[in-house]
């Protein structure tokens, strides 16, 4: 039991010491000035050096995604969800705004962008996401990907979906601070080497 209770330090400690590395590694990729960047830009170049963005002139495909649910006592939550989305100056784009109403369009040529939102809670604020002229987040492919059923999930609404090929943009993140990061790693790996000394002491006695 004692050896259980000291693992807490150590574990606990490691993780906050990935999220501070987590975020530095953003952090040194972002500026805490967006850039204003439209969805085909986006999808031509990347978002260069400046990670934080103002996206522009985009077209969520609201109608099929993909979301992670957890369920919280006798309701269901939905803690993330994955927009893939196209560029408003699109040939497809354009081809949305000729179909009838009620009818379900076709899948994109091409995605190379797909929105992440933890502040997504049901269909209806996917609908308001997708209402948005821009949404500023952050570029999050240097830290992050797509889980394996995330994945398969968007396939098959979206054939041919090259993944590797997507920038991921976490709507409403903002790069941190150098004061946080260093707290983060700073604190975490402090208290993970208290842990594990504490627990290199008890496995000698």
């Amino acid at each position: 039991m004692m050896t259980r209770l000291l693992l807490v330090p150590l574990v606990l400690g490691s993780v906050l010491f990935f999220i501070g590395l987590q975020d530095w590694r953003l952090a040194v990729k972002a500026k805490d000035q967006p850039q204003q960047i439209s969805a085909a830009q986006l999808e031509l170049a990347g978002p260069g050096d400046n990670a934080h963005i103002v996206l522009n002139r985009v077209v969520l495909c609201e109608w099929s995604f993909v979301y992670e649910a957890s369920r919280r006592a006798s309701h269901q939550d939905w803690r993330w969800v994955w927009v893939p989305a196209v560029s408003l100056d699109s040939p497809y784009a354009h081809q949305l705004q000729s179909l009838p109403p009620g009818v379900e369009p076709p899948p994109p040529p091409s995605v190379r962008i797909i929105i992440k939102s933890s502040k997504a809670k049901s269909e209806a604020d996917v609908h308001q996401l997708a209402m948005n002229d821009t949404l500023e987040g952050m570029v999050v492919n240097e830290i992050e990907s797509l889980g394996s059923e995330e994945k398969k999930l968007l396939s098959e609404s979206y054939p041919g979906i090259d993944f590797s090929r997507c920038w991921i943009v976490q709507v409403d993140r903002r790069p941190v601070g150098s004061g946080q990061v260093l707290g983060f790693m700073g604190g975490g790996g402090m208290l993970a080497l208290l842990g594990l000394s504490l627990l290199i002491s008890q496995l000698r006695k």
